[in-house]
């Protein structure tokens, strides 16, 4: 972690060190959910038709749904808290030496 070092040497403080890395850990968090929101999204369309049709016969009433909007936010969440925390933990790993 050259960056680290060279914030050290000009005499930055930890808080402002570690400012960068969590926000970057916030913004990974947040785009992986999203993308992992997405992936879901999409294998759900592709899957609904065909299983509803093909389930017809066994299930007369089922309707399939995607993720309701609070576990969407909770995936989402959980996403930004994952990398916030695992950013903070890596920096302050290096910040002790």
């Amino acid at each position: 972690m050259a960056q680290i070092e060279i914030m050290r040497l000009i005499g930055a403080t930890k808080l402002f060190i570690r400012g960068p890395f969590i926000f970057e850990g916030l913004w990974h968090g947040f785009s992986g959910a999203l993308i992992s929101i997405g992936g879901l999204y999409l294998v759900y369309s592709v899957l609904k038709s065909n299983l509803e049709e093909a389930f017809s016969f066994i299930f007369s009433g089922l309707k399939f749904e995607f993720l309701d909007s609070f576990l969407i936010f909770s995936i989402i969440a959980g996403g930004v808290l994952l990398g916030v925390v695992g950013s903070s933990l890596a920096t302050a790993r290096f910040l002790r030496k």
